[in-house]
């Protein structure tokens, strides 16, 4: 269920971010990486595209990933 929610999130970030030329560079599925035990729930999500790393915004912590998903 995780990953579906992170693959809907990720796919609303790249439509409405305007990168629809690069969408295509990017990866179909990017996993979670390692989150803190009492990280919370997802409350926002940022993609770097520039630099090709992703913010998580949870309830108790900040998760910057790249694309591989390595913290």
């Amino acid at each position: 269920m995780r990953h579906i929610i992170y693959r809907l999130l990720f796919a609303l970030t790249i439509f409405f971010s305007g990168s629809f030329a690069r969408a295509a560079d990017w990866p179909s599925e990017i996993p979670p990486g390692k989150l803190p035990a009492n990280a919370g729930h997802l409350q926002g999500l940022a993609v770097d595209a520039a630099n090709k790393v992703i913010y998580r915004s949870f309830t108790n912590a900040l998760v910057k990933t790249d694309l591989e998903g390595k913290s």
